[in-house]
């Protein structure tokens, strides 16, 4: 049986899945660390109201945090597969 955490991982990665830019947001914080969302805009080539949008996304699924002030760094908690 899939746990709770496991079912809600799954409507994780499905979201991703679902939204391809989101899903490169967050495998590039994944990738290269504690990044700031102007780094990630930059990298990408993503609208600067997209990637906040993104990345307030991401933290409100729970995989990635935000530490410090001005700049922000995100982090990402890597999706964990769980048997």
């Amino acid at each position: 049986m899939i746990s709770e955490t496991g079912i809600n991982q799954l409507a994780t990665v499905g979201r991703l899945l679902d939204h391809p830019e989101l899903a490169r947001v967050y495998v590039y914080t994944c990738y290269y660390g504690s990044v700031t969302r102007p780094e990630i805009k930059a990298a990408l080539d993503i609208p600067k109201t997209t990637v906040y949008d993104h990345v307030e996304t991401l933290e409100a699924l729970g995989i990635v945090t935000l530490a410090g002030d001005r700049p922000v760094e995100v982090t990402a908690d890597p999706v964990q597969n769980h048997h």
